[in-house]
């Protein structure tokens, strides 16, 4: 047992310096830093890009944001999605000042008054000519003719994740699709998945208990840590989140050099680097957004509370840990892997909208 254990620490550490020798890193023009794998077993390639921008990037009141642009980033662009954008446009100023008069009423409990009829059906009547000059599956039905497979993205409280795998000759295509939606997405049928984002916070919490008992143990666990609140967001902010907040969401923490990309298959650095430069390098450069800054006061006592749910007994412990890029927050991914059974391990949180199948 013991040689077992020894190989078994000191394998991790052969193959990270394995690894190491075989990722080239790139950083473009705009800031914006690029990890490349050569790995030429087949002819096919996966990329990911991830932004920094997760549910701990929100602001109270507009929890959800960051989950709510990840299904919006979907959509398309001003080329991709629509017959006529310039008219497009004009019907998205006038969704938008719609959107912000229902969100008016939402935020003062006027739901359910004439005013608030009145407007929820001028929204159906924009949304419907809308839908006329658009196409939301367009991205992903030329991903899927181009043999696209793993198609889609993930939120968390620190990072939104959009990822792909391809066929090595499509990596120019992916360069220019992905490029084009970094750098100017059109949010497109914002008000319909801002219910679908709704239906998905009932399906995994309000409705399941685990789902339950994770968002409570998170408000037990930190006092004023905007880890406390739910990545899907709470129901009333996203009863009256907007157009407008998800486009200053994106202008906020979109910017190139807050963003990270990897490509790892049957691909040339050499290649590579001049195609991210002359695509996702053409993204004008912007700051930076700061990080989030707050003040989570020690925990000095246990703290417990109860959930009340039609369902089988369920227990859930947290303990605080350092987050990246402390050693010790890899030390602990070590021990989740360890310490949980694989049929009760979660892997990274899909998009419903993006499952195969699903509009």
């Amino acid at each position: 047992m013991k040689a077992r254990l020894l190989i078994l620490i000191a394998s991790p550490a052969l193959a990270g310096a394995d690894l190491r020798q075989m990722v080239s890193e790139l950083e473009l023009k705009n800031g914006m830093k690029w990890l490349v794998v050569e790995r030429h077993q087949a002819p096919v390639f996966t990329a990911y890009v991830r932004v920094r921008a997760g549910g701990a990037n929100e602001q109270p009141g507009q929890t959800g944001l960051a989950h709510l642009f990840e299904h919006m980033a979907f959509k398309g662009t001003p080329v991709l999605g629509t017959q006529d954008f310039e008219r497009e446009k004009g019907l998205l100023a006038q969704i938008a000042e719609v959107g912000d008069g229902l969100a008016a009423l939402e935020r003062q409990g006027k739901r359910d008054t004439d005013e608030a009829k009145a407007l929820k059906q001028r929204l159906g009547e924009l949304q419907r000519q809308h839908d006329e000059i658009t196409d939301e599956n367009a991205l992903e039905r030329i991903y899927l003719v181009n043999g696209a497979g793993e198609l889609n993205a993930s939120t968390d409280k620190d990072l939104t994740s959009y990822y792909v795998s391809l066929p090595r000759n499509r990596l120019e295509l992916w360069a220019l699709l992905e490029a084009s939606r970094l750098a100017s997405p059109v949010l497109r049928d914002f008000y319909t998945e801002r219910d679908v984002v709704l239906e998905e916070r009932r399906a995994s919490i309000d409705s399941e208990p685990q789902g339950a008992l994770g968002e409570e143990l998170d408000h037990v666990a930190f006092v004023m840590s905007p880890y406390r609140w739910p990545t899907v967001g709470y129901e009333a902010d996203l009863r009256a989140a907007t157009l407008r907040e998800a486009t200053a969401f994106h202008r906020r923490h979109y910017a190139p050099a807050n963003a990270v990309g990897c490509i790892v298959g049957d691909v040339k650095r050499d290649e590579v680097a001049p195609l991210l430069e002359r695509t996702f390098g053409a993204i004008p450069a912007r700051p930076p957004p700061p990080p989030p800054t707050f003040s989570e006061p020690p925990s000095r006592f246990l703290r417990r509370s109860t959930v009340v749910f039609d369902a089988s007994p369920l227990m859930a412990m947290g303990f605080r840990k350092p987050r990246p890029p402390s050693r010790d927050d890899y030390v602990f991914d070590v021990l989740q892997v360890a310490l949980v059974p694989p049929k009760k391990r979660k892997g990274p949180r899909l998009n419903p909208s993006r499952k195969k199948g699903a509009k």
